[in-house]
């Protein structure tokens, strides 16, 4: 929490209104909310979880595959449309899940401000299937919440290292 508080203390004062929008990841981002103060930048937290619903918030035609750096630039495409003159952040992610997934776990950040875009992708660890089968509910989920904090404190720096477009 401490981090949220040193992030919103350093937001610059009469910067744009910062938007996050996270789909399967960044929902820890939403404590952001509980810090007085944060209404003088903060324009909201977005957290859909199933797939109907981040179209729908999304709009307009997306890539099938949500985490991947195309629906990451499609859905940044659009909010800049949706949003404009704010700081739109969008985050995607594939964490660890109780049952085996084929797929990576990963997250891709995305940073929108005007005509500028930063993206980041962090690509977290993985056990092989038969691993995985022998870790506990526990064990899954603690390194879900690491995945998810990993997220946390990658996206603050992402917003932070981007505030000089702001200024131009």
């Amino acid at each position: 929490m401490s981090r949220m508080i040193d992030f919103a203390e350093n937001y610059p004062v009469g910067g744009p209104k910062l938007n996050i929008f996270g789909l399967g990841g960044g929902s820890s981002l939403s404590q952001l909310m509980i810090i007085p103060g944060v209404s003088r930048f903060l324009g909201g937290v977005y957290l859909p979880y199933d797939e109907f619903q981040t179209r729908h918030l999304l709009g307009g035609t997306l890539p099938d595959k949500v985490v991947s750096n195309e629906f990451l630039i499609a859905g940044l495409e659009y909010l800049s449309r949706a949003y404009r003159d704010c700081i739109n952040v969008l985050i995607t992610a594939a964490y660890p899940t109780l049952r085996y997934r084929r797929g990576f776990n990963h997250s891709y950040i995305g940073f929108r401000y005007r005509d500028h875009i930063d993206i980041k992708e962090i690509v977290f660890g993985k056990v092989p299937e038969h691993e995985h089968a022998k870790l506990s509910k526990d064990e899954i989920l603690n390194f879900r919440q690491d995945c998810e904090f990993s997220v946390l404190e990658h996206t603050l720096k992402l917003i932070m290292d981007n505030m000089y477009v702001i200024k131009t």
